[in-house]
């Protein structure tokens, strides 16, 4: 398992003096020849030494050892490094540019770097799994599409969607968050190999904010910005709040669109990221011949032959497809069902092509309905051993701001001291309210609390037979959206911990709860979540992969069988 990084990883343990070694002859100062008694006493320092000094030493490295020496994997040790990190996007944006609101982002890139980015919508777990796609697609096209210029992806921030951060309840109020504030980038950068960029470092967003009903506003937090902070203090309406991007000509970008083809047609809500940043996409939808010849609906992109779609940048496949010489174009316009023509869409007025050249951005709509094989991505995710989980997502470790915050929020719930080493824990992760929708009513009551005891006490006694008989003391930390009190008393009468979030009364912001929960499940030495769940999906992930543990997943319809085999 590769080392964790920190705040520490960018400290020096010791300054450069403390490893200056030996002075060389020329500086050395002159020393007389020893006479018989400093002699004997010369030798026996170097046969003895000082015990006062060894001491010293000893309680020295110690200090460093346990300052620096404690593994951030697991349950919040930090690990040292001894060198400095290096910038994420360093030496693939130009230094010192202008990145205001009004500003351009084409400004900043570099004219001998190809960039690839991707926007998104839903969820926060939704989110990361487009942003891995991403990522892994950059693999792809570094790895499998040979181009004399690689690709550099961009990665975009997380924007909230209030159905999942506040369930129905609370403000419609929260930041912008950077995938840098959630992942450690630069670590991660380091571990895939090649560099990474953030919008942040190309363009200042907007902090007006439209309103809209999946993106409301902005609220007091301690990463808010100070505008941020004015609009919730002063309890500014968010309708009053100014439109982003007002009386500022937006910039215009040629994207792919897999959302058009996979949905024959019709319009993608991801605006708040462009409007954002103040973006005006034309979007062109991909060639079918691109997507997994399946009956599946929607249809999804396979990653591999989109790598080699683009790279490289002028291939044949691309340039037959825009010229219309492939008939490709002509088909997927045709299948949708519409009457339009290609002009309708390849050549409509304010049209932009999809980028191709080194200085320039290739954008994608959307990667959330694209993998490998085809797969659904919940289910790509699933898999450990391929996809994007095995080229980037494993090694997406957690900012270590957040880890640490985590950490102490657990060692509350655990009611332990601060600073107090946390124990190994079994995890679980029930999300049900609105999962019930989908629980076919002759199979009611769904994701009952005696499935995940099932599952709790299965992998408990793997860990048993294995020789971990410490495991029968492992405490169990649920976190769920369930809020039924009678459900809630259930889980505790099984001696379960659960986090809430409310009564830990965290002033953090109303991202938090959705963070926090998503790095104390991967602290698990076991864990329990839901099926098609995807923060259960890539908890179960982290904890096979960062911490050799085991997961198990509950479905749907598993109370229902259970039952009727009892009976």
């Amino acid at each position: 398992m590769a080392s964790s990084s920190s705040s520490y990883s960018s400290r020096p343990l010791l300054s450069a003096r403390s490893f200056s070694g030996p002075l060389s002859p020329s500086k050395a100062s002159p020393r007389s020849p020893p006479t018989p008694s400093s002699k004997f006493k010369v030798s026996n320092r170097l046969k003895r030494p000082h015990k006062g000094l060894l001491v010293l030493l000893l309680c020295f490295f110690g200090v460093v050892v346990v300052s620096y020496g404690v593994s951030e994997e697991g349950n919040g040790w930090y690990s040292w490094r001894w060198k400095t990190r290096t910038k994420a996007s360093a030496g693939l944006i130009k230094e010192g540019g202008r990145r205001g609101q009004n500003e351009s982002y084409t400004e900043n890139l570099l004219p001998d770097v190809n960039y690839l980015t991707s926007f998104h919508m839903a969820g926060l777990n939704n989110q990361v799994l487009i942003q891995f796609n991403l990522l892994h697609l950059t693999h792809l096209l570094r790895t499998n599409g040979p181009s004399p210029t690689p690709y550099t992806p961009i990665i975009p921030p997380f924007f909230p969607h209030f159905h999942h951060l506040r369930a129905g309840q609370g403000p419609s109020l929260a930041p912008v968050l950077r995938f840098s504030q959630v992942f450690d980038i630069d670590r991660l950068a380091e571990e895939v190999g090649w560099g990474i960029v953030e919008w942040s470092e190309l363009k200042e967003g907007f902090e007006g904010k439209e309103y809209r009903e999946d993106y409301a506003g902005v609220v007091q937090s301690e990463w808010a910005t100070e505008e941020e902070r004015r609009i919730a203090s002063e309890g500014v309406k968010v309708q009053d709040v100014k439109i982003m991007g007002e009386g500022v000509e937006p910039e215009t970008l040629g994207c792919w669109s897999i959302w058009q083809t996979s949905h024959k047609g019709g319009d993608l809500g991801m605006r708040n990221a462009l409007q954002y940043y103040n973006l005006k996409p034309t979007f062109t939808p991909l060639p079918l011949s691109l997507f997994a010849p399946t009956d599946r609906s929607p249809r999804h992109l396979l990653l591999p032959s989109t790598a080699n779609f683009l790279s490289p940048p002028d291939n044949r496949l691309r340039r037959d497809y825009l010229s219309f010489e492939s008939g490709e174009a002509e088909q997927i316009v045709k299948s949708w069902e519409k009457n339009q023509s290609l002009v309708d869409v390849f050549g409509k007025p304010g049209w932009v092509e999809p980028s191709s050249k080194p200085g320039e951005v290739t954008c994608f709509d959307n990667l959330y309905f694209a993998s490998d094989k085809g797969d659904e991505v919940r289910e790509a995710f699933e898999g450990k051993d391929s996809g994007a989980w095995s080229s980037v997502g494993r090694h997406a470790h957690w900012n270590s701001d957040l880890k640490r915050l985590s950490v102490d929020i657990l060692r509350e719930v655990l009611q332990l001291p601060p600073g107090k080493l946390v124990p190994k824990i079994f995890t679980i992760h029930i999300r049900r309210t609105d999962f019930l929708d989908a629980c076919p009513d002759y199979a009611k009551p769904c994701l009952g609390v005696s499935d995940f005891a099932n599952h709790i006490s299965n992998i408990r006694q793997e860990f048993i037979d294995e020789g971990r008989s410490d495991s029968k003391s492992w405490p169990v930390v649920v976190t769920t959206d369930e809020r039924d009190p009678k459900y809630l008393a259930e889980l505790t009468s099984l001696g379960w911990t659960l986090v809430d979030h409310a009564a830990l009364r965290k002033t953090h912001g109303i991202w938090f709860p959705a963070l926090v929960d998503n790095v104390l499940l991967s602290l698990g030495q076991g864990f329990v979540g839901t099926a098609t769940s995807t923060m259960s999906i890539l908890a179960a992930r982290r904890v096979e992969d960062w911490n050799g543990g085991k997961a198990q997943l509950v479905g749907l319809m598993e109370g229902f069988f259970e039952r009727e085999k009892n009976h």
